[in-house]
């Protein structure tokens, strides 16, 4: 008796487990952070040896809305807020007791929002019910007009007109159509709450901001131009509250008039 009442709590919560993800829909929360790439398009060919250009660091919030078809497919759009950017630096001498004086550091970013559309395919879950996914699909985004500038000097005895490390960012007003795959791992609770994370990669076609970096080093001016189409690679985390139309309640309803 007790092994067929043990094997008839264990049907009623798989029931429970396979009608969370039939036909629901769920509201979410996405944080995450990206490195954004930009590349040289113009200026000077030739940079000194002090010039680094690196990824700017950007993070992301995006409120989700998530449809389950199946145990197997999902569908996920929502709308969201990042940024994109530029980073450049000028190596200097350092001491080790003082680390952070080791570079002189110029970032400027252009705000993002962006609609995006994910298909998703999830794969079967483990006994912790962990499962794995990988998502394909697109996203607009949607950057404004702006022009930012800032000029480093290089510190002395006396006023200088000389700037030592200057950057311009300029980007118009426009949309773009981005394509995006992501892969990670989901958890589904017993409350119907899921968690999850995954590894993102965006990629970009056309130009959203542009970058001119000047600098000068021993009395010679270089200038370099940096374009950003948008693309990155980064790291998602997502918590998705219970379905909207409550299947675990159907789902024990169920199991227990049987």
């Amino acid at each position: 008796m007790k092994k067929v009442s043990f094997l008839a709590i264990l049907a009623m919560f798989g029931q429970l487990a396979l009608a969370q993800e039939v036909n629901t829909w769920r509201i979410g929360l996405q944080l995450g952070m990206h490195g954004n790439e930009s590349k040289f398009v113009g200026g000077s060919a030739n940079a000194n040896a002090r010039f680094n250009h690196d990824s700017y660091g950007s993070g992301a919030i995006n409120l989700i809305g998530r449809y389950d078809l199946n145990n197997h497919w999902k569908i996920e759009t929502g709308f969201g807020f990042s940024s994109i950017g530029f980073k450049s630096s000028l190596s200097e001498n350092y001491s080790f007791l003082t680390p952070s004086s080791r570079f002189t550091t110029i970032e400027s970013h252009i705000g993002t929002f962006e609609i995006p559309l994910m298909v998703s395919y999830k794969f079967d879950p483990n006994c912790k019910n962990w499962k794995w996914f990988v998502s394909g699909g697109f996203a607009s985004v949607f950057v404004g007009s702006a022009t930012k500038g800032e000029d480093k000097f290089q510190a002395n005895d006396g006023p200088t007109t000389v700037v030592y490390l200057g950057s311009t960012t300029k980007s118009s007003q426009s949309s773009y159509l981005h394509l995006r795959f992501a892969a990670g791992r989901e958890k589904v609770y017993q409350s119907g709450r899921i968690f999850s994370w995954a590894f993102i990669w965006n990629a970009g076609f056309a130009s959203m901001a542009m970058n001119t970096v000047t600098y000068t080093i021993d009395s010679q001016t270089y200038q370099h131009e940096f374009s950003n189409n948008g693309n990155y690679f980064g790291f998602r985390l997502a918590y998705h509250l219970k379905p909207m139309n409550n299947p675990s309640a159907k789902a024990i309803s169920t199991a227990s008039a049987k």
